[in-house]
């Protein structure tokens, strides 16, 4: 257990959402990537994500200039 070994979760986040590929831009110009779907009982879920939804940051950070 890598917690117990090193005092860290490593791996990759899962936030259980498939995105479209294709970027859009919302009316405010903002550029966004459009959620398709959401893992029933996954992260997403949970944190009621929704499919149709827009993903614009992660981490505080705009996903695309």
């Amino acid at each position: 257990n890598n917690l117990v070994r090193s005092g860290e979760v490593g791996g990759e986040t899962v936030l259980g959402i498939t995105v479209l590929t294709a970027p859009v831009t919302l009316p405010d110009g903002t550029h966004a990537l459009e959620i398709e779907s959401v893992t029933k009982n996954g992260p997403g879920d949970k944190a009621g994500v929704c499919g149709g939804d827009f993903l614009v940051s992660a981490d505080g950070e705009a996903l695309m200039d």
